[in-house]
Parts: C-alpha cells; sequence; structure tokens
C-alpha cells in the first residue's frame, strides 16, 4: 500500500513528503544526485541502462501537478502521457495514479469536473502556488524521463535497424531480438539460465516496443473490446517475470495458472520454472485466438510447450476445474472499466483452488480486486511492490 503523508501543517512533513524519504535530502528516489540513488542497478543515471521505476507517491503527485498545469486532464491520459514522455520506461499503474489524484484533491491542490462520465482533473491557485515551490524538482525529474525515452530511442534505432526491400520477417527481426539480449546483459544475468528462452523474451520485449497501438492502448482510447487489440502483447515486465521465476523456484511450484497469457510473456518464466523444478503444468487461459497462437508458437520457439496446458475462452469458465491446488496465480486480466473486475471475478473463482502457502500476483491494482485480497476474512495476506508502478503480491494462509 502506498503512503500519503499531510503535508498541509508543518514544514518538516512537508518536506518529507514532496521530497521523498531519501535521507540525504538532496534529492528524490532513483533521481538524486548521489551515487547510490543515480548509479548502478535500480538507478536513473549514471552509465548504466536504467532498470528500477523508484519514483515514490510523492515524487508522482509532484509530477501530475506539473502535467495538470499544462492542460486538464482523464486520469487515463494522464497515465499516456508518463508513458510516452519516458519511452514506455515508466508506466503508473491506475492504482497509483488515482489514489494520487484523490489526495491532492482533498489537499486543494486539484478540483476534479465531470466529463460525460468521467472525471476531469484541473490545477487549483493552491496547487499552482504549490508547484511553483517545487517546480525545479518536478521538471527535473519529468527531464529525467524524457532523457530516458531520448536514450532508449537511440538504442533501439542503433541496434533494430529497418527491414529492407524483400528481407523477410524473420531477418529483419534478428537485429532488433539482438538489441533486446544486449539490454538484458546491461541489465545484469537474470535468474533464468536458459538462452533459448531469454532470446524468445528479448525478441518479445523489442517487438513490443517497436509494435504499440497508437490509441494508448484500452486504458488510453477507453475501447475496452479485446479483439479491438488482437495484434498486440499486453505483458508483464522482465521484472515481474524474473520474481516469478523466482518465487516459483522457492516454493518448488509445479502447478501454476494464469489470467490472462496474451503472447506468452509470463507463461515462459512459469514454465521455466517449473520445468527447472523437475516438471509440472502450466494453465493458461485466454480469450482472443490470435494470441493463443502466438503465445503457443512462442513456447515452441522456447522448447517449453509441453509444461503448459493453454484454455482458451473466457477464463471465467476455463478455470473453473484447475484440477488440483494450485503454487502460484498470476491475476493480469483485461480491463473493463467497471466493477467486479474482471480480476475480481476470476480471483474468487481461483482462489479456492490455491493451497495454503500458495502465492498470488496481480498486475493492474484493480481497487475490487485489492479489496478482496487485503481482507484478512478473505484468507490472505498482501503487499505492494514497486514494480511495473504498483504490483501486489498476495499470500494465502
Amino acid at each position: 500500500m502506498h503512503r500519503f503523508f499531510d503535508c498541509r501543517n508543518d514544514a518538516a512533513t512537508q518536506r518529507r513528503f514532496f521530497m521523498g524519504r531519501h535521507r540525504s535530502g538532496r534529492g528524490f528516489r532513483g533521481f538524486g544526485p548521489g551515487e547510490s540513488d543515480m548509479g548502478g542497478r535500480g538507478g536513473f543515471g549514471g552509465g548504466h541502462f536504467p532498470t528500477g521505476r523508484k519514483l515514490g507517491s510523492a515524487d508522482l503527485q509532484l509530477l501530475l501537478l506539473l502535467l495538470l498545469e499544462a492542460a486538464p486532464s482523464h486520469g487515463y491520459e494522464l497515465i499516456k502521457v508518463l508513458e510516452d514522455r519516458s519511452g514506455g520506461f515508466y508506466s503508473p499503474s491506475p492504482g497509483m495514479i488515482y489514489p494520487a489524484l484523490t489526495y491532492l484533491e482533498e489537499l486543494g491542490y486539484t478540483t476534479a469536473t465531470m466529463d460525460g462520465t468521467k472525471k476531469q482533473y484541473h490545477i487549483t491557485a493552491a496547487g499552482q502556488a504549490h508547484l511553483a515551490q517545487h517546480r525545479s524538482e518536478a521538471e527535473a525529474m519529468l527531464g529525467q524521463l524524457e532523457r530516458l525515452s531520448h536514450r532508449m530511442r537511440r538504442m533501439r534505432r542503433a541496434f533494430e535497424g529497418e527491414a529492407s526491400a524483400g528481407e523477410s520477417d524473420a531477418a529483419a527481426a534478428a537485429p532488433a531480438a539482438a538489441a533486446a539480449a544486449a539490454t538484458v546483459a546491461d541489465r545484469g544475468a537474470g535468474p533464468v539460465l536458459d538462452a533459448r528462452v531469454n532470446q524468445v523474451l528479448a525478441r518479445l520485449r523489442v517487438e513490443a516496443a517497436r509494435h504499440r497501438p497508437n490509441d494508448g492502448g484500452p486504458r488510453g482510447s477507453g475501447d475496452r473490446d479485446p479483439q479491438r487489440y488482437a495484434e498486440f502483447g499486453f505483458s508483464i515486465h522482465p521484472e515481474q517475470g524474473e520474481l516469478i521465476y523466482l518465487l516459483c523456484r522457492a516454493l518448488r511450484a509445479t502447478r501454476v495458472a494464469e489470467f490472462a497469457t496474451s503472447v506468452g510473456v509470463s507463461t515462459l518464466y512459469f514454465a521455466a520454472a517449473v520445468r527447472d523444478n523437475g516438471g509440472g503444468t502450466v494453465i493458461g487461459s485466454e480469450l482472443v485466438p490470435e494470441k493463443v497462437a502466438a503465445a503457443r508458437a512462442n513456447l515452441q520457439q522456447a522448447g517449453l510447450a509441453d509444461y503448459v496446458e493453454l484454455r482458451e475462452g473466457d477464463a471465467r469458465e476455463t478455470l473453473r476445474d484447475l484440477g488440483g491446488p494450485l503454487d502460484f496465480v498470476l491475476i493480469d486480466g483485461w480491463p473493463t472499466g467497471d466493477e467486479p473486475s474482471l480480476a475480481r471475478q476470476v480471483f474468487e473463482i481461483v482462489a479456492p483452488q490455491i493451497r495454503s502457502g500458495g502465492m498470488v500476483m496481480n498486475d493492474n491494482a484493480e481497487p475490487d480486486y485489492l479489496a478482496y485480497v487485503r481482507n484478512p476474512a478473505n484468507g490472505f495476506v498482501s503487499m505492494t511492490l514497486p514494480l511495473k508502478g504498483g504490483t501486489e503480491l498476495s499470500l494465502k494462509l
């Protein structure tokens, strides 16, 4: 759960809230000039490719004020702007954006008006005044995100290349896969040691970076039809996948399930862990036939198809009977914009099938899902991890 500090009353608390918790007081987490924040793994600076997303709640709120000063916006528009300005490096989830906007509204720094059925947020005079006091910090953060975006674009241009006339798709994709492999090497060795699996993951990361929906996807456009985005894979980030792999190895997991499979990125991490544990089954569910076909092809290329049972259709039906207790479950479903969310509906079906001591990861922080999994009466304990803007990890008691 993200903490929000009341910054209206005393200067020390105000500084802590809006300046972050970096002990030297010189900068934001991941942005300050100190060596520990700017260099090495997880930092934004130095000579290394960035691997962490260490923006705290206070940092995000300052960025939101800066963006709202430029133009009134809906919450999903702010997510899209931050993602675009950072070249996809920083993409806060709705579970981070909307609580931050609500808190800013409570402070009197923003106000919201109804635009049809959606809220449009505006910065107030009080918000302008506060932003004026912290403008240099806010602009420094936004500038750093934009520099990261430029850096990533340069890397893509340098390594991907363009397909020449008549060049096959496979030949055109080879430089892109090499580029992604180079970024993996720059991040440091991950826990998955199989080169064949890593090559497929690298290719999928580059393809996702090169091929993005122009309308911002279902959250950016408001179009919730999954068939509309059949050619796009919306997948977990590498840090989430590596954590899935490590946790499944630690649990000695042999039976896991996921909603939804998409093009198979999370499935690859699960299947690699299950195989390396000595064998088992990954049960995936995917509604869109084109993505089912893509996932199967990716699993076959990685040599992991034998460990996966991929069920095509509505997960509320395909995951009703999982054939026995589960060690680990990923809930990363399609956003509907309504409650109950698909994440909540599927989780209520799957939760009784998870063994005591089993784990669940949720990617999208749907409010009704979080309300359910954080209620001890439902048999779980839970925490939010600072991955991909907010990843919920839960343990079944």
